[in-house]
């Protein structure tokens, strides 16, 4: 009987079959025995051997064979299931088609059995739930706080740039920075690891007992898929930066492209990349003179952060590597950071920065002759558009 071992319902019912028959008178019963399978089995074998069928290759049972589901049994289950959620579903008065339920499964089967007197169980309320079109979802941010004039615009104008600069061999730099961390035992997000045991955290995140807190700020090379991470341990400023702009260009960056002349930046508008702020400004002039290239700066409409590229390019994966971790030290963010790598080829870069930065500076005397002599607005968009000589 070692063919039984490898052999699937269908083969088997027909070999009990041919076996019986061979036996001849009461063989069926003897293979029943022996077995100590059902008679109704072998007859079924029987039946399939003379009638010849066959199936389609890797099919054991016709199409539609199987126990029917609860829901083709009950419809009407349906029907009481309407009639349950009737006045527990809400809505979005703006979107008709959006709505969901205050309702859970376990909250739908109880009121099953105690006001409708019916025992069903929590896989079958899950199933009419998702057949009414219900599915677990988080919110999704994308719609924009606000209205934001000449957005297309200047989507349109940072496409020509970058298609200009990859044409003319211009590098592209993405950069932001992402969110600040506590270092200490505490939870960063709802993001989960695989442990053998449970890894306890602080249950309040309180700043006054953390070891510290570390400002992640990132630079993504478009072109070459690369990213550079600074860690700092003071504040987002506009000095902040563009120091860390330098520091990565004299260590990662210079002898990638030996021979430019000017870079193309990609930005958002707020933070310490501010498109309204003369800090942003004189401090990516000082950065121009140190690097000898000029910068062209290209800011990302407000509210549209998303699709500056170092988001999804870059912080997407750190965050990715970094999922379900503590950090207790900003050395042992870095190396994780440092170790994030993708099908794609995404290498990361890393280094720390212990230099504290103030903020509310006074605005520096020399700001607008600075301006007037490195800074060329665009024609088009000059607030979000500007190119930044280093002489």
């Amino acid at each position: 009987m070692e063919y039984l071992r490898d052999a699937n319902e269908r083969q088997t019912r027909q070999f009990v079959a041919i076996i019986a028959d061979r036996l001849g008178r009461h063989g069926v019963s003897l293979v029943c025995s022996v077995l100590d399978i059902s008679s109704n089995t072998v007859y079924r074998g029987r039946h399939e051997h003379l009638a010849g069928e066959h199936l389609e290759v890797g099919r054991v049972r016709k199409q539609g064979g199987g126990r029917k589901s609860t829901l083709s049994k009950h419809p009407e289950y349906i029907t009481i299931f309407r009639e349950i959620v009737a006045f527990d579903i809400a809505g979005l008065p703006q979107d008709a088609n959006t709505k969901w339920l205050r309702l859970t499964p376990s909250q739908i089967k109880s009121i099953f059995s105690e006001q409708y007197h019916i025992e069903i169980s929590l896989y079958t309320v899950r199933q009419i739930i998702e057949a009414e079109g219900y599915i677990k979802r988080k919110p999704v941010k994308t719609l924009p706080m606000a209205d934001c004039k000449l957005r297309d615009e200047q989507f349109k104008n940072i496409k020509r740039l970058r298609k200009y600069c990859q044409e003319h061999g211009i590098p592209i730099f993405s950069i932001d920075t992402k969110k600040k961390e506590l270092l200490g035992p505490y939870r960063r997000d709802n993001s989960t690891a695989y442990t053998t045991e449970p890894v306890k955290v602080n249950d309040h995140d309180y700043s006054t007992f953390s070891n510290g807190k570390m400002v992640p700020y990132g630079i993504y090379d478009v072109m070459r898929n690369t990213g550079y991470m600074t860690f700092g341990v003071s504040h987002d400023t506009a000095e902040f930066a563009c120091e860390c702009f330098s520091e990565q260009w004299e260590q990662h960056i210079r002898h990638i492209y030996p021979s430019a002349k000017t870079i193309l930046i990609l930005c958002d508008g707020g933070g310490s990349n501010n498109a309204r702020s003369w800090q942003f400004k004189w401090w990516l002039v000082q950065l121009a003179k140190r690097l000898g290239v000029n910068i062209r700066i290209a800011h990302y409409p407000p509210y549209c952060s998303k699709w500056n590229p170092i988001e999804h390019m870059l912080f997407s994966q750190i965050s990715r590597v970094w999922s379900g971790a503590v950090f207790n030290t900003i050395e042992e963010a870095s190396d994780m950071a440092a170790k994030t790598t993708t099908k794609t080829g995404l290498a990361v870069f890393t280094t720390i920065n212990r230099n504290i930065y103030e903020t509310k500076k006074e605005r520096n005397p020399l700001f607008e002759s600075e301006c007037d002599r490195h800074i060329v607005k665009n024609e088009i968009l000059p607030k979000w558009n500007y190119l930044v000589k280093c002489n």
